[in-house]
């Protein structure tokens, strides 16, 4: 009866808030659910991570050589709003401008694609945004142009390099 009542004035397009289940709902933040998975080289799943933008941040340790792969849970394929940007030796993702997951210690225990699957059933690498932190360090080479965008926000080509063939993607 509750989640008949949470749907139905979802529907009305009235902003509302409600707690069904221990989850709290609030229209206007509310972001689909994402599933991270965490794979080896050979394409072993290592972990699995339910993520939710509209909550607290997951903290979870990098796994050297590991791809980290994330799902939609709604739609089924890759979040098109994905971004990943550096701080410090962390790697923070965010979907909509919300940090949904930092991985502690990426960048110092060897670096791992950000993947997901595009409509077309093949795989997409989401670009890292990395600042210079350092004022001696080289600035970081220009992403390449996207040669196609979602209906949300561009997304980068898939890049044929040593990170994917290694990954056995490519």
């Amino acid at each position: 009866m509750m989640a008949r009542r949470l749907l139905n004035e979802a529907a009305s397009g009235r902003p509302f808030a409600a707690a069904y289940k221990n989850r709290y709902i609030n229209k206007e933040k509310m972001h689909n659910p994402i599933t991270l998975i965490v794979k080896d080289r050979r394409g072993n799943t290592l972990d699995l991570f339910d993520l939710i933008p509209a909550a607290a941040p997951r903290h979870i340790d990098a796994v050297p050589g590991a791809y980290y792969q994330f799902c939609d849970d709604t739609t089924g394929i890759a979040p098109p709003n994905l971004h990943a940007a550096r701080y410090g030796d962390a790697l923070h993702v965010s979907f909509g401008g919300t940090t949904a997951l930092v991985i502690e210690q990426y960048f110092s225990r060897g670096q791992g694609a950000l993947i997901g699957v595009q409509e077309n059933g093949g795989m997409q690498r989401y670009p890292l945004h990395l600042a210079a932190e350092v004022a001696d360090a080289p600035a970081p080479e220009p992403e390449p142009p996207p040669q196609y965008s979602t209906h949300m926000s561009a997304v980068a080509p898939l890049h044929e390099d040593d990170t994917l063939r290694t990954l056995g993607l490519w």
